[in-house]
């Protein structure tokens, strides 16, 4: 019996301390075991997860870039309202327009100095559609562009052509454009000049010079600038060869009017050379332009810039023109430009106000005895006067929105010395009121 209760004591007695211990060691082991599983599961899954948020942005990111890239290929092309785009592979086109119609009191309008009311083309744009497109070729790290425009104006008031028999009258080019290269376009397209200019030869135009084309007003007797910069075939190139290149802050260009007269090549061509500084709040530009005319050299050397600050914007520039002419001797004119902007803390209405005055010196006559434009033909000049023009006008704008816009506008254009402005019809002066609308698409 003692033996029994002897051993059935040593059964129910409690474990020593060593064992214990050794229980727990073990039980901690498989924990840390456990944990250690755990562990490296959690740094598998977050590692995972990085691979594929890192892959997520990447995609993002580039999606972003060929978003941007996209739009700027269209935009060196060309840019005008929103437009209908389509993409396919390596190609863009876009097609846009724009509408421009003004009601329009003029005075002096005949030669017995009737008023003239009439729905006439648009007072700051001629009415246009275009296409504008781009094609990739892979080139200089994949920024190689072959890029054209085709732009046709017409009339609101009749539907014709704006130039009767040619379709693509405004533009008409093919090009490249790449990082390293810049932008060098062939065919029907702005002077270089007016390109250039336009950042202070009108106080509705861009503030910055760039590398695509610009625009002055259109149909109206405030402006003048854009003549003096002009070609052998007039404000835009037939047969140009343009080159512009953005490098930091400054915009650079070259020109040149294939002139195409059998045996002499130089006749009936243009050069032109500009340069343009974008500082934060101003820009500055200046150019240097001549063209041979049957035989007859034409230059021009203009300076100007702007500067905005707040809701205002100023403008000025000069213009500098010599010209050859037949019988009477060389011709000088000196033409100068204010103008200035004002929009209330972003409103919809804005405000504008310009002069631009013109001194003529020794300035040849057409046949019927008015004072001929800059750029004109003076091979059959046999007369020549001497005397001012000055132009005033004044607008107001209301921007219903990025595509619509209404205005009113009055000019005033007047003549001194002998100074005879075809406009006038043998008056000194005219006085356009004019109201409007344009929308681009």
């Amino acid at each position: 019996m003692a033996g029994l209760f002897s051993s059935g004591a040593a059964l129910a007695a409690p474990p020593s301390a060593a064992q214990e211990i050794a229980a727990l060691k073990a039980e901690l082991q498989h924990q840390k075991e456990v944990a250690a599983q755990q562990q490296a599961r959690l740094e598998a899954l977050e590692s995972k997860l990085n691979a594929t948020v890192d892959v997520q942005r990447a995609v993002a990111e580039n999606d972003a870039k060929e978003k941007v890239a996209d739009k700027k290929k269209l935009d060196a092309s060309g840019k005008l309202g929103d437009g209908l785009s389509v993409t396919y592979g390596k190609d863009q086109v876009k097609l846009y327009g724009l509408l421009d119609l003004t009601l329009r009191d003029r005075s002096n309008a005949n030669a017995k100095g009737d008023h003239l009311k009439d729905l006439t083309t648009g007072y700051f744009s001629g009415s246009r559609w275009g296409l504008i497109g781009n094609h990739n070729i892979g080139f200089d790290d994949g920024s190689a562009n072959v890029i054209y425009k085709l732009e046709s104006e017409y009339e609101l008031r009749t539907g014709a052509e704006d130039t009767a028999g040619v379709l693509f009258n405004r533009d008409a080019w093919v090009g490249l454009e790449s990082n390293t290269l810049g932008r060098v376009t062939f065919g029907r397209q702005n002077t270089l000049g007016r390109d250039f200019a336009e950042v202070y030869g009108v106080p509705y135009a861009k503030p910055n010079v760039d590398v695509t084309e610009g625009g002055w007003t259109n149909n109206n007797v405030s402006k003048n600038g854009i003549f003096y910069v002009a070609s052998a075939t007039g404000t835009r190139y037939d047969g140009g060869v343009v080159w512009k290149k953005k490098m930091g802050d400054f915009v650079a260009g070259l020109a040149y009017q294939i002139g195409g007269a059998p045996g002499d090549f130089s006749n009936n061509s243009s050069q032109a050379a500009a340069l343009a500084y974008n500082g934060s709040n101003y820009t500055l530009a200046g150019e240097y332009n001549q063209s041979k005319i049957n035989n007859f050299e034409h230059t021009t050397y203009t300076l100007g810039g702007n500067v905005r600050f707040g809701d205002f914007r100023l403008n000025a520039g000069y213009y500098r023109y010599e010209a050859e002419q037949a019988v009477v001797g060389d011709r000088t004119d000196n033409n100068y430009t204010i103008s200035g902007s004002f929009r209330p803390g972003g409103d919809k209405l804005q405000y504008f106000l310009s002069w631009e005055g013109a001194h003529a010196h020794n300035a040849g006559l057409s046949g019927a005895g008015y004072t001929l434009g800059a750029y004109k033909n003076t091979a059959g000049v046999k007369k020549s006067s001497s005397g001012d023009r000055d132009a005033y006008a004044a607008t107001i704008m209301y921007h219903a929105d990025k595509r619509v816009d209404f205005y009113v506008v009055a000019d005033y254009m007047s003549t001194s010395g002998d100074y005879k402005d075809s406009a006038g019809n043998g008056f000194r002066s005219v006085l356009e009121l004019c109201t409007g609308l344009r929308l681009r698409f």
